[in-house]
């Protein structure tokens, strides 16, 4: 396949998610939230119940045409919606500002820790690392 190709089919990938996301209704029941600052920020719940499904919301309101590599993990227990540990994305922009919102299931007590890095060009830089907590 040519880049051209990959591009196109990347770029359905994720208009789709976006879409999908959309149109999904919250799921945070805690108001109280964290959020990293820089280009590309992370914003995390505090706290969350024994089992419940919350949401990560990875945003920026960087201008123009853009894109950003996101790789994350997190630690206790926690699992993205894909059931595992780590979350790999391609966050893509034609005009400016956008998010990405990804489902996390928490554990049935104890805290998560997320670490991680994203990057427009070079270099990564590495996501603050937050908890929350599992009341």
């Amino acid at each position: 396949m040519g880049n051209n190709s990959t591009f196109i089919i990347i770029l359905i990938l994720l208009v789709g998610t976006v879409f999908y996301f959309y149109f999904q209704s919250p799921k945070n029941v805690n108001s109280e939230i964290q959020t990293t600052s820089g280009e590309l920020m992370r914003t995390i719940p505090m706290s969350v119940n024994p089992g419940q499904t919350f949401q990560i919301t990875y945003s920026s309101d960087k201008q123009g045409k853009w894109g950003a590599i996101i790789v994350d993990s997190v630690s206790g227990g926690c699992l993205f919606s894909n059931g595992k540990t780590g979350y790999k994305s391609v966050m893509l922009s034609e005009n400016g500002p956008q998010s990405e919102i990804v489902e996390v299931t928490a554990p049935s007590s104890g805290s998560c820790t997320f670490t991680g890095d994203y990057n427009f060009e070079v270099p990564i830089i590495k996501f603050p690392d937050q908890t929350i907590q599992v009341k």
